[in-house]
């Protein structure tokens, strides 16, 4: 998550790439990919008849993903401030990964493990419940 933060136009066009939901703007793919979007949308269709079939999510250009990270930058979404500039009163309080713990009492520690702690575990941002 936090290489998301350091470079998040690179992170999510990685993870785009990886889930092969990213099109690509070449002619012949370009085309390809139309033909394929006929197609799904006759899945979909069909798949109204069908309640287990589950349609295929929609790919987008790396252009479109570009968009979608820059209107999510924390400048954006923080009215203007830089990662490091603290609002407290703010959602998007300061926008350095990691940070929540200097914000963390043992009250929030101990509800957030009870809650999420076998999910922090599993996605390898802890190794055990004891932080």
């Amino acid at each position: 998550m936090e290489d998301l933060i350091q470079n998040p136009q690179k992170g999510f066009v990685d993870i785009f790439k990886y889930l092969e939901l990213l099109r690509s703007s070449s002619f012949l793919e370009l085309a390809v990919q139309r033909g394929l979007e006929s197609f799904a949308t006759f899945n979909r269709r069909q798949s109204k008849h069908n309640p287990k079939a589950s349609p295929e999510p929609d790919d987008i250009s790396e252009k479109q993903l570009e968009k979608i990270v820059r209107a999510n930058d924390f400048s954006v979404k923080s009215g203007g401030r830089k990662p490091g500039e603290e609002d407290l009163n703010s959602h998007f309080r300061k926008g350095i990964a990691g940070d929540w713990k200097n914000h963390f009492n043992q009250q929030h520690i101990d509800y957030f493990k009870e809650q999420y702690g076998d999910l922090l575990i599993k996605l390898g941002y802890e190794q055990d419940k004891n932080w």
